[in-house]
């Protein structure tokens, strides 16, 4: 089941919740920032995703200390940049972090024209902050505590399993992987006009399948099918259309399991982040004849990279 917080209940008749960084008045205030939770999968071990939004601004945002997860992560900026340590990501580029490895210190996403950041925490368990430096850990984690009650996460510490990330991009070294959308031309063709990054982080049997897409104008980026899980969708660049919508950069949406609606690139193309909740729906996508080669192809690659786990 989605749940966000702070709540919303902006949902169609088809169980899609419809959500954007443009529209984050409602959302609460955290270090300077707007931020929306989400909750999805598995509900002990689902993925923990959270969105920022922030004003324009000219000067780099603060970084905070030096601190971890015990959840494996991926953080990408959609708008502006984000800081981790001496690496600055800017639009669709993207890393990939292993839970239970400390990283100096980052900030949420911001720029001249307002930032948007995404942050995803494979395993909600180990979502909380793990300060590096001892005197300030116990601190941290009583500030945090009132959070994990109001979601009713069962927090773990450390987190059950050794960090689980396996990605067609490569692999983790010294803790972290970078890239970017602008690698899309060498991902292997998932569909006609669509090719996919696919990524499996977390849990190791439930945990979420991340499948970043990039789809010539017009292509299908996402069949129209039956999921026994939710799902999380994030336009990078581009626009796509949803039944008879035009969403754009800014614009995400999540949607309840059973049936997911097609997305159809723009005239423009598209770049875009696919979230399954939980791993063990892929097998049992169902999708029309027409399209099962996407569904079909996402299976094949799903499967090899959670048998290297």
């Amino acid at each position: 089941m989605l749940r966000t917080f702070p709540k919303s209940d902006n949902f169609s008749p088809t169980g899609q919740l419809a959500l954007s960084f443009r529209e984050a008045e409602n959302w609460s205030e955290f270090l300077g920032c707007k931020g929306l939770t989400l909750l999805m999968g598995d509900e002990d071990a689902g993925p923990y995703i959270y969105f920022s939004s922030s004003e324009p601004m000219q000067d780099q945002m603060k970084v905070g200390i030096a601190h971890g997860h015990d959840a494996d992560t991926w953080r990408i900026s959609i708008q502006g940049t984000t800081n981790v340590g001496k690496y600055a990501y800017t639009e669709s580029q993207f890393r990939f972090q292993d839970g239970g490895i400390s990283y100096p210190g980052d900030n949420f996403t911001w720029g001249p024209d307002g930032g948007y950041g995404i942050v995803i925490f494979a395993d909600r368990r180990g979502f909380p902050v793990r300060p590096v430096d001892a005197n300030i850990a116990a601190k941290a984690a009583a500030a945090q505590q009132p959070m994990v009650e109001r979601m009713g996460i069962d927090l773990q510490h450390p987190c059950p399993g050794a960090p689980a990330i396996r990605t067609t991009i490569g692999a983790t070294r010294h803790g972290h992987l970078d890239s970017s959308f602008e690698t899309a031309a060498h991902w292997p063709e998932l569909a006609p006009g669509t090719r996919a990054a696919v990524s499996v982080l977390g849990e190791p049997t439930v945990g979420p399948v991340l499948v970043m897409l990039h789809s010539d104008p017009g292509a299908l980026v996402v069949p129209a099918g039956t999921l026994a899980c939710e799902t999380l969708h994030i336009v990078v660049d581009g626009s796509c259309e949803v039944d008879g919508e035009t969403r754009t950069l800014g614009d995400f949406w999540a949607a309840e399991a059973g049936q997911q609606s097609a997305v159809v690139a723009g005239s423009n193309g598209l770049s875009h982040a696919l979230l399954i909740g939980n791993r063990q729906a892929v097998a049992g996508f169902d999708v029309s004849k027409k399209t099962a080669i996407w569904a079909d192809n996402l299976r094949d690659i799903t499967s090899t990279l959670l048998a290297q786990l």
